[in-house]
C-alpha cells in the first residue's frame, strides 16, 4: 500500500500535517512520528520504500526522543535521515519544513534533487502546491503565480472590520490590522452602494468607489497603515503595484450589497476626477458567510488536471409572460441564443485541449413535447457537473428567487431546488439579471457550491454577451489568467470597462469564491 510520512516534534502540528496530506493524497496511508529515531530504516524497507510517495521532515525534529529539539539552523538530523533513505531510493520526494527560510537552508535544499523547502507559517497554503509538483508532477499553470500578495478584508456591520496580508508562493509574509470605522460610516457605504446598484449610473459607480477608498484606506490611522504595508510588501514600487495583489472581501447578508469591486482612488492630486479602479489591476472577489468546505473549480488537483463536465442551460429567448407566482412579462433576449450557440461551438472545437468531459447544452426548442423545466431538473441530476452555465431570465418574488425558463408553471425553477440539484458543481455562472442578490447567492452557498458569478443589477443583452465570451476565453486560453476564475473575472470586467458603451455594466458582475487559505493559489 502506498504511504507517506511526517516527522515533526510537535504532536499537534504532526496531526495537522497528516490531515492536510490525507486530503492531498487520497487513499494513501499517512504516518506521523515525533523524531527520526522512531523511523527505523530497516522497518521502512520492509514496509516498502518503493511505496513511499512523500516524506515531510521538520528541521526542528530531534534525532532521538531523549534529545531536545535542535536550535534553528542545526539541520544535521533531518539531512542525515534523508541521505540515509536515499542510499536505497535516491529520488524519494521530500519536503523540509523550517521556521525560518534563510539563505543557508535554501542553499542546502537546492543541492538536493526532488526536494522543496517550505516555511511552517504558511504551510496550509504552500503544502498542496508542493505535493502536486513532487508527487503528481503537476505545475500550477504559470511557473510563477500572477500575484505576490493576498489580501483578506472583512467588513461586517456590527462585527469585525479587518485586513490581513499574506505572501503567495511560499512567502512567509503575514501582516494584519483593523479598520477604525464606525458602524454609521459602514452603513453610509452600504447606502451609497445600494443607490448605485438601483440606478446603474457610471458617475455613481465612480462616487461609490471613491467613497469606499476615502472611508477605509485614505487615512492611514483608520486603516492601520494598510496601503503603506501593501506597498512595502510588494516588490513593484511604481503605480502598477496593485497588479501584484489579489483581494478577497468577506461579507455577510448585511454588507453583501457593498460594491467593493468599484473601489477606486484619484490617479493624482492634480486630477481628482480621474479614478484608478483597483478591480482593473487586481482581482477582487467575495466570500459570503463562513462556508468554504469545497474547493472552487480549478482550485483542486482533479479539475485543474483532468476532464471537467459542463452543463449549459438556456432559458426562453422569446418574449413571454411567466406563470404565477412570478406573473411578469419578460422581453425577448435574442442574444442568449448567440451566447449559448457560441459557447457550444467554442467548447466543441476545443474539447481536447480544454480537457472537457461531457458537455450538455439545453434549449427550450429542443423539448417541444415535454416540460422544459422538468427536463432541466432531470439534467441537473444526471451527473456531477463541475461547471453549470445559465443564460436566461431570473426573478425575485418576496423571499424566493426563480430562474424563469419559460412561460409554463413548471418552467419556474426556484433557487432552493436549483441549488440542491446543482450542489455537486464547483462553479455556477448565472448570466441573468440581479442573480448576485443575496437571495440567490445564499442558497448556493448553503448547498456548498464554492464559486458563483452573477449580476448585481439588470444588464442589457450586449454587455452580458461580451462579458460571458471574454470570461470563458480568458478562463481557458488567457495567457496569464488561464484556469484562474478570479483573473478571468478581472480581465473580463476590464474588457467591458474599456470596450462597452454602457460605462456602468462592467461593475455589475460579481464573483463569489468560498476559498480557504489552503486553496487560494
Amino acid at each position: 500500500m502506498s504511504w507517506a510520512i511526517v516527522v515533526h516534534d510537535e504532536a499537534y502540528m504532526g496531526d495537522f500535517l497528516r490531515s492536510l496530506l490525507a486530503d492531498q493524497l487520497p487513499g494513501i496511508n499517512v504516518l506521523a512520528v515525533k523524531n527520526f529515531a522512531d523511523v527505523r530504516i530497516d522497518d521502512l524497507e520492509r514496509y516498502g520504500l518503493g511505496e513511499c510517495r512523500l516524506m515531510v521532515l521538520s528541521f526542528s525534529a530531534p534525532s532521538h526522543p531523549s534529545d531536545p529539539p535542535p536550535i534553528e539552523g542545526n539541520r544535521s538530523g533531518a539531512i542525515a535521515f534523508i541521505n540515509e533513505i536515499r542510499r536505497t531510493r535516491p529520488t524519494i520526494p521530500c519536503i523540509f519544513l523550517t521556521r525560518v527560510v534563510d539563505t543557508s537552508s535554501q542553499q542546502l535544499c537546492a543541492a538536493l534533487e526532488n526536494v522543496r523547502l517550505l516555511g511552517i507559517q504558511n504551510i496550509n497554503r504552500t503544502l498542496p502546491t508542493a505535493v502536486s509538483e513532487l508527487v503528481f508532477n503537476v505545475r500550477q499553470g504559470a511557473q510563477k503565480l500572477p500575484h505576490d500578495v493576498d489580501v483578506d478584508i472583512t467588513l461586517l456591520l456590527g462585527g469585525p472590520c479587518t485586513w490581513g496580508m499574506f505572501g503567495s508562493g511560499g512567502s512567509a509574509l503575514e501582516d494584519a490590522g483593523a479598520f477604525d470605522i464606525e458602524e454609521r460610516q459602514l452603513r453610509e457605504l452600504i447606502e451609497y452602494s445600494e443607490d448605485a446598484t438601483t440606478r446603474g449610473n457610471p458617475n455613481m459607480i465612480k462616487q461609490v468607489g471613491r467613497k469606499m477608498y476615502e472611508t477605509l484606506f485614505a487615512d492611514s490611522l483608520v486603516s492601520a497603515g494598510f496601503e503603506i504595508a501593501l506597498r512595502q510588501n510588494i516588490n513593484i514600487k511604481d503605480d502598477t503595484y496593485l497588479e501584484a495583489a489579489r483581494f478577497r472581501f468577506h461579507l455577510d447578508s448585511r454588507t453583501n450589497t457593498l460594491l467593493v469591486e468599484t473601489l477606486a482612488k484619484p490617479k493624482s492630486r492634480r486630477n481628482s476626477e480621474e479614478m484608478q479602479f483597483w478591480m482593473l489591476s487586481a482581482p477582487i472577489y467575495r466570500k459570503y458567510g463562513s462556508r468554504g468546505e469545497r474547493k472552487p473549480l480549478f482550485k483542486d488537483r482533479v479539475t485543474r488536471n483532468e476532464a471537467i463536465d459542463c452543463l449549459v442551460i438556456q432559458g426562453s429567448a422569446d418574449a413571454f409572460s411567466a406563470a404565477a407566482p412570478v406573473s411578469s412579462d419578460f422581453n425577448a433576449i435574442t442574444l442568449a441564443k448567440k451566447e449559448v450557440g457560441w459557447l457550444e461551438k467554442y467548447w466543441h472545437d476545443h474539447e481536447t485541449d480544454f480537457r472537457l468531459g461531457h458537455v450538455k447544452v439545453m434549449r427550450p426548442e429542443d423539448y417541444p413535447d415535454k416540460s422544459y423545466g422538468e427536463e432541466v431538473r432531470k439534467a441537473l441530476g444526471e451527473r456531477k457537473w463541475h461547471l453549470i452555465h445559465y443564460a436566461g431570465h431570473s426573478s425575485i418574488v418576496g423571499e424566493q428567487g426563480y430562474l424563469v425558463l419559460g412561460d409554463g408553471k413548471k418552467d419556474l425553477l426556484d433557487i432552493d431546488t436549483f441549488a440542491r440539484d446543482a450542489r455537486s458543481a464547483q462553479f455556477v455562472f448565472l448570466n441573468s439579471c440581479s442573480s448576485a442578490k443575496g437571495i440567490f447567492v445564499t442558497k448556493l452557498v448553503e448547498k456548498n457550491i464554492p464559486a458563483v458569478v452573477g449580476y448585481a443589477w439588470p444588464v442589457s443583452d450586449r454587455p452580458a454577451l461580451k462579458f460571458s465570451r471574454q470570461f470563458y476565453t480568458e478562463l481557458f486560453e488567457g495567457q496569464l489568467s488561464q484556469r484562474f476564475l478570479e483573473y478571468s473575472f478581472m480581465r473580463s470586467k476590464a474588457h467591458l470597462f474599456h470596450n462597452d458603451e454602457d460605462k456602468s455594466a462592467w461593475a455589475a458582475p460579481l464573483l463569489f469564491m468560498q476559498t480557504s487559505h489552503a486553496d487560494r493559489d
